[in-house]
């Protein structure tokens, strides 16, 4: 679908229905797997619904008991479209992956839950995306979208600090391991050589670990 796409007349937004602009003036987008008519949708009304959804998946912000799969629950709800279950890309992405933080900060996480770390790396995710396709590489410093990547990078790079590497194992540590390599792809992308390699050494010293091998 293309991210620039705008609605037909006689499109609406599949929420709410309506076919203008919202309360906020946001108009019609569309940025998943949807053909045709559908998909269309509102970005506050889309973030509006995924709240809820998060909020349907329960209060605990702790990681104890947390399955792989109730995390990824945790993530989609803003990350996947509703109805078709491709991953939000283009404008509408970025907007979820904003809304997403916003939510994680209002439902009051603890800095280093799945709630708040997911937040983040979804955020951080999204702003990679933002970087254009046809850049050379490293991204130059007078390119413009140079700045979404810095700001990937230090949002994870915050996240590793604040989350830690050398602690008891847990599910902390799968987390862990997506920012490593996502902050990995950021320092290849600017040209830092160095911290990409140091960043997926580690990141491959932990997935070593008995712990994922052979989960005893």
């Amino acid at each position: 679908v293309d991210d620039m796409a705008t609605a037909a007349e006689g499109d609406t937004c599949w929420i709410c229905m309506d076919d203008g602009a919202d309360a906020n003036g946001f108009k019609l987008m569309r940025g998943c797997g949807c053909r045709g008519n559908s998909g269309w949708v509102h970005p506050t009304c889309t973030a509006n619904f995924a709240d809820v959804k998060c909020t349907e998946l329960g209060e605990s912000h702790s990681l104890a008991g947390r399955s792989t799969i109730e995390l990824n629950a945790l993530m989609n709800s803003h990350y996947r479209c509703y109805n078709c279950k491709k991953s939000f890309h283009g404008p509408l992405g970025f907007a979820l992956a904003e809304a997403f933080v916003l939510f994680s900060d209002d439902a009051g996480a603890p800095q280093g839950s799945p709630l708040w770390a997911l937040s983040r790396m979804q955020l951080s995710v999204s702003l990679v995306q933002k970087v254009s396709q046809d850049c050379p590489l490293p991204i130059p410093e007078d390119e413009p979208s140079r700045e979404h990547l810095v700001r990937a990078k230090d949002i994870l790079e915050d996240m590793m600090e604040i989350l830690g590497i050398e602690m008891e194992i847990t599910a902390k540590d799968e987390l862990r391991i997506t920012a490593l390599t996502k902050l990995a792809k950021c320092y290849f992308l600017l040209g830092d050589r160095y911290n990409q390699v140091l960043t997926l050494q580690i990141a491959r010293e932990m997935a070593s670990r008995p712990h994922f091998l052979g989960r005893g």
